[in-house]
C-alpha cells in the first residue's frame, strides 16, 4: 500500500485548501490506459468505486487499481520549490 510523509500530506491538504473542493475530496492517481507506465494526479469529490482509498493526517489519496498496483511499497513525499511549486517524489518503502 501507497505511504504519504507528512510533507506529502501538508502539501496535499494546502493545495486542496480551496472553498469548492468539499472536505471529504482527495488527490486522485489514476494509471492512464495510454501510458502504462505513467501517472496521472487530478482532484476528485469522492473515490470511484473500483478505488482504493489511502488516508492519511486528514488528507485522502484515491488509487485507481493500476496506480495501486504501480505504487505499492512506495512512499509519496513531496517538496515546495522556491517558486511556489510542489514536487511529488516516490521512493521505495523501507523493509
Amino acid at each position: 500500500m501507497l505511504v504519504l510523509t507528512s510533507n506529502a500530506a501538508t502539501a496535499i491538504r494546502n493545495l486542496s485548501d480551496h472553498p469548492e473542493l468539499p472536505d471529504d475530496a482527495g488527490l486522485r492517481i489514476a494509471g492512464p490506459a495510454d501510458s502504462p507506465d505513467g501517472l496521472a494526479l487530478a482532484w476528485a469529490l469522492a473515490p470511484r468505486q473500483e478505488d482504493n482509498v489511502v488516508e492519511e493526517e486528514g488528507v485522502r489519496v484515491f488509487l485507481d487499481p493500476t496506480a495501486d498496483d504501480l505504487l505499492d511499497g512506495m512512499v509519496l513525499d513531496a517538496k515546495v520549490e522556491s517558486d511556489g511549486q510542489v514536487q511529488f517524489l516516490l521512493a521505495t518503502q523501507p523493509s
